[in-house]
């Protein structure tokens, strides 16, 4: 794995990890992100906002990566696929 510059522990992390463990993850970051906002909205009747979802953050920014990670992905793979293809014509 090669480190680039300025990498986080976090990107690190999200390298290592398959794409099926990176599929998983993402799942459930958005269910337990579901869950916080449910049970905000039937205590306060609203969803959470600024400060309030100040204790939320860390899944947060941890469900953003994964996503940005997956979407790196899918663009390196298909860029891949399109240089194959090309070499094949």
């Amino acid at each position: 794995m090669a480190l680039q510059r300025g990498a986080t522990s976090l990107q690190i992390d999200l390298d290592a990890l398959s794409w099926d463990a990176l599929l998983e993850q993402k799942e459930d970051l958005q269910a337990r992100l579901a869950r916080c906002q449910q049970a905000f909205h039937q205590k306060h009747g609203r969803n959470p906002a600024g400060e309030e979802l100040s204790s939320a953050k860390p899944v947060i920014k941890r469900y953003r990566a994964v996503c940005k990670e997956i979407s790196l992905r899918e663009r390196k793979r298909s860029l891949e696929w399109l240089m194959f293809n090309s070499k094949k014509t």
